[in-house]
């Protein structure tokens, strides 16, 4: 299971050389006090001229270590950051759909990129001043102690008010911070929604509805922000105030024992107590820092503990397949009923059988529930109630990744990669150029291909952006092709194609010996399937044969009358 602190183990070497020049480059500041004290208690001009040299000297060294520190500082972050987003990517890509859809596509964004930066700041903070800081409060007490011991006690008697304030602003920032960056998912989802839908908002004249939405999101974002702001804002004045209180009682008592009869400190003194003092201040505005950005990392470390705790919704039984013997139908469907939540059910009681070789059609309504039945085939989610028989054997007996590499989904919707056409065709299988190139030509896509600069080889850009709705949905179909799959199933991937593409489509696919199951909201699509399922609200309408629908399903003859007038 996760723990931020596997990562620190991981990069150990990181962490340990961070700190430890950042822990001597500390040390070589408490020197720089006392030979100051040195130099002004001195009146010899040689003598100048060395403690000079060796200040001289200790700067430079002081700035060599940190830089070495800052170098290694940065390694670790990076470090962390880069191996974090590795593990929470390929989490998020172990999770189904089910799970995704809990969390949130804008919230997943999140926390793979804002709340890891949170955290790779607090690791470059936290190497830097963790150590170095404590050491030079407790350095420079204790040099402070030598100079004169019952002066320097009034700053250890500072130290339980600044650690109080501490405690007590911390506590508020953290829940405060998680807030904020749930309503950063908000803003988020709200910008990915606009960006994708930029042209229905446009079409419905709808941009100041969405530039009202996304203000109201934000303001709200600034308010909070603005809030852990002033929370935070307020730890320094605190600590200032309380150190400032402790350095009138110094400058009270040390001006007492300048001028007590003997004298109980010296003059020369004063320079490095008032410079160990500045250090302390120093050091405690470097804890202030990073105490603050320690609360940010705590909650978003929270968030992403959230990832890698979630465990995912489908049981997955992994290992060898079953052995199925005979089976007469390849797919079979018995009262199965699934429902997204506890409340509603999408499909009631569907129950059909599909043999191998056959085309099944899938019609009805928007809402009916076809895209939600097919999704159960590849254990998108799993069923409520019944039970889904693939080649003789229960679907939950059967390994998910086996189970997948047999089933194909074509999307409505192509998802097009940067890359090449060959690249984007044989994605998720290891096809051949020759069956690339059949793919293609089964699919319709051949001809625009070569008409492509580079053809095959050819570059496609980002989401298809350099290609139309017909030929990127082309591309998707034929990269369905080429995975040469038990079950092929088009998800109304026909939709964006013209009747005489669609019809030279489903005239090649018949070249294909693979099941093939076609959703579609056309009726022409469909009419040549071996079997048609007619869905209303869920349930099963009608099936069988276009003809037999035509004269017995009451749902399929309006859809189909109403697509021929």
């Amino acid at each position: 299971m996760y723990s931020f602190f596997s990562y620190v183990k991981l990069y150990k070497k990181y962490f340990i050389l961070g700190s430890f020049f950042k822990m001597i480059e500390a040390s070589v500041e408490l020197f720089i006090p006392f030979v100051m004290a040195s130099v002004l208690s001195g009146n010899d001009k040689q003598f100048y001229t060395r403690m000079t040299l060796i200040m001289l000297a200790i700067v430079v060294l002081g700035s060599a270590l940190a830089t070495l520190g800052q170098y290694f500082s940065a390694r670790a972050a990076a470090a962390v950051s880069h191996k974090m987003r590795e593990d929470i990517y390929e989490k998020i890509n172990s999770l189904e759909f089910y799970d995704i859809d809990k969390i949130g596509t804008a919230s997943l964004i999140n926390r793979l990129t804002a709340d890891v930066n949170s955290i790779q700041n607090a690791v470059l903070i936290f190497v830097r001043i963790a150590l170095r800081a404590p050491f030079l409060i407790a350095g420079s007490i204790l040099f402070a102690m030598l100079i004169d011991g019952g002066i320097a006690l009034i700053i250890v008697a500072c130290l339980p008010f600044l650690a109080a304030s501490f405690y007590i602003i911390t506590k508020r920032l953290v829940p405060k911070y998680t807030e904020i960056q749930k309503i950063l998912d908000a803003v988020t989802l709200e910008t990915k929604e606009d960006l994708e839908g930029i042209r229905v908002v446009r079409a419905f004249n709808k941009r100041e509805r969405e530039i009202t939405e996304f203000k109201g999101y934000t303001q709200k974002h600034a308010s909070m922000s603005v809030q852990a702001g002033k929370m935070s804002a307020g730890l320094g004045p605190i600590n200032t105030f309380i150190i400032n209180v402790g350095v009138i009682a110094i400058v009270y008592f040390v001006g007492m024992a300048v001028n007590a009869t003997p004298p109980r400190f010296e003059v020369a003194n004063i320079s490095a107590f008032i410079t160990y003092m500045v250090q302390i201040v120093t050091a405690l505005n470097m804890i202030t820092t990073l105490t603050l950005n320690i609360v940010k990392a705590a909650a978003s470390n929270k968030r992403v503990k959230e990832i890698f705790y979630t465990s995912t919704s489908l049981a997955k039984e992994e290992g060898s397949i079953p052995k199925s013997g005979r089976f007469n139908s390849i797919l079979e469907y018995k009262n199965v009923s699934f429902g997204y939540d506890k409340d509603g059910a999408v499909l009631k009681d569907v129950s059909f059988s599909l043999k191998c070789g056959e085309t099944l059609g899938i019609i009805g309504g928007t809402g009916s529930g076809k895209t939600t039945l097919i999704n159960l085939i590849p254990r998108f989610y799993d069923v409520k109630s019944g039970k889904i028989i693939y080649k003789g054997v229960d679907i939950h007996k059967y390994p998910v990744s086996a189970l997948r590499k047999e089933i194909t989904v074509i999307a409505q919707e192509a998802a097009i990669f940067s890359g090449s056409v060959k690249e984007n065709i044989r994605f998720g299988s290891s096809a051949s150029d020759e069956d690339v190139i059949r793919a293609a030509k089964i699919a319709q896509a051949h001809d625009f291909i070569e008409n492509i600069p580079g053809g095959y080889d050819g570059t496609i850009e980002q989401n298809g952006r350099n290609l139309s709705g017909g030929q990127k949905q082309r591309l998707s179909i034929a990269r369905g092709i080429a995975r040469n799959s038990e079950i092929i199933i088009f998800d109304d991937s026909f939709s964006a194609l013209d009747y005489i593409t669609e019809s030279k489509l489903r005239e090649a696919l018949t070249e294909l010996k693979s099941t093939k199951i076609i959703i579609s909201q056309r009726a022409s699509s469909i009419v040549y399937a071996d079997k048609i399922l007619v869905l209303y609200k869920g349930e099963v309408a009608g099936a069988g044969t276009h003809k037999e629908l035509l004269e017995s399903c009451r749902v399929y003859k309006d859809i189909y009358d109403s697509q021929n007038i």
